[in-house]
């Protein structure tokens, strides 16, 4: 068998993104060679980015030095790109060349993480390597037509906005679509007055002035390097016909933009259709205590109900877990979907008010804006049996609406929201 490590073996996260810490000395490293030092964060940074970008996906890295003492990085995988700018640090024995380097962005990740100090350092024949205390490394470089590799843009006429999703948020979207049930629960919405995904038998709103003027379209393969960028405080975007951009401290991510069809956006405004059932504030670290004890009893189901002004979740005939405040009018709920975005809550949310009907459930969560869960009462079993969670859109105009020639508790059955495609 060959000793050969081949790329698609190649785990950074096995090497030095376990946890381990770089070797740091506290010596600074001079380098008597030709060299370009650099701060390690921000290169870790964009290199993150890159890394980001789907693993399938074939990325080209290019580095070259530009005026004004700029490290210049564009990577792209022909649909996203970065381009940034990095500060270089060192003015004695700087290398002058602006030759261009295509690199391997992942081996040179890897490298960075391991030690505390680097620098590029040059041959007389331009050759780079990274270079610290300990090790000497000739970069992997590819022959490359940088003009044709490279994605062109200009910011003109750009009219910036804050992007209106955190990262905390981002993370959520991030965690819900790692147990959507479908491949088309892929498009994040965000509209004039909220961001929204939905999920199939979920969904996430948060509710607030996003600053569009038309309805974007944010795609599931790009939440995780949004989300590399979103911890910047200036975290900016801008939608053009053909590409959303997003600006941050050290230069801009673009991807292609998918155009909104509103055939393919027909999504419920809630799962919470029809009678009230009850309503109630969950705590939010004693529900999740709860939820992970009762997973010892290999239930599928729970019935939450009250004693005097306490909520309780209970497996009859077992246990009950005090979870809340609230007097409710009983009722079961399954477990599959509610225990993974209960675990998407973080704990520092203290509570979470519940507004229970016959057919889902909201969670609504006041923070700096409004967040909604919305799930349907319908299990995942349900569903492997054919049955569909029934909601109500406003796109078309299903909402349930008492007749007035019906009994006051009548309603007009709601719409069934239906998709193809099931992972």
């Amino acid at each position: 068998m060959s000793d050969v490590l081949n790329d698609d073996e190649f785990d950074l996260e096995s090497i030095f993104m376990d946890g381990s810490n770089p070797i740091v000395d506290d010596k600074v490293f001079e380098c008597d060679k030709p060299h370009w030092r650099v701060s390690k964060e921000e290169l870790l940074k964009v290199l993150r980015i890159v890394a980001s970008f789907p693993s399938k996906s074939t990325v080209f890295m290019a580095m070259w030095r530009g005026a004004e003492d700029n490290l210049h990085i564009h990577a792209n995988n022909r649909d996203a790109f970065v381009d940034v700018i990095i500060k270089i640090q060192n003015k004695d024995n700087r290398y002058d060349e602006a030759k261009v380097y295509v690199l391997d962005s992942t081996k040179l990740m890897a490298f960075v993480s391991a030690y505390g100090q680097f620098v590029f350092s040059f041959d007389d024949d331009g050759t780079i390597h990274y270079e610290s205390p300990y090790v000497r490394y000739k970069l992997d470089t590819l022959n490359v037509n940088v003009k044709e590799m490279k994605i062109d843009y200009e910011d003109t006429g750009f009219k910036w906005k804050p992007f209106p999703l955190s990262k905390s948020e981002i993370s959520t979207l991030r965690a819900l679509y790692g147990f959507a049930i479908k491949l088309s629960d892929s498009k994040v919405l965000i509209d004039k007055n909220k961001c929204e995904a939905f999920y199939t038998l979920y969904k996430y709103t948060v509710q607030g002035t996003t600053g569009v003027d038309e309805k974007v379209v944010v795609r599931r393969l790009d939440l995780p390097t949004i989300q590399e960028i979103a911890d910047d405080s200036a975290l900016h975007f801008e939608a053009t016909k053909d590409r959303l951009y997003y600006k941050f401290s050290l230069g801009v991510v673009s991807f292609l933009r998918v155009a909104y069809d509103e055939a393919s956006f027909m999504y419920p405004d809630t799962f919470a259709t029809g009678d009230t059932v009850t309503e109630f504030t969950l705590d939010v670290p004693l529900t999740k205590r709860a939820l992970r004890l009762t997973a010892l009893f290999g239930v599928e189901e729970v019935e939450f109900s009250s004693i005097d002004d306490s909520s309780y979740m209970v497996i009859p005939n077992k246990a009950k877990f005090k979870v809340g405040s609230g007097t409710i009018f009983p009722f079961t709920l399954s477990l599959d979907i509610f225990g993974k975005i209960l675990a998407t809550v973080s704990d520092s949310d203290q509570s979470i008010q519940v507004h229970v009907t016959e057919h889902g459930i909201d969670l609504i969560l006041k923070k700096d804006a409004t967040i909604v869960y919305s799930l349907s009462r319908i299990s995942i079993n349900q569903i492997k049996q054919g049955k569909v969670p029934q909601t109500t859109s406003s796109v078309a105009q299903g909402a349930s609406i008492k007749m007035a020639d019906k009994t006051p508790n009548q309603t007009v059955p709601a719409v069934e929201f239906q998709d193809e495609e099931v992972l």
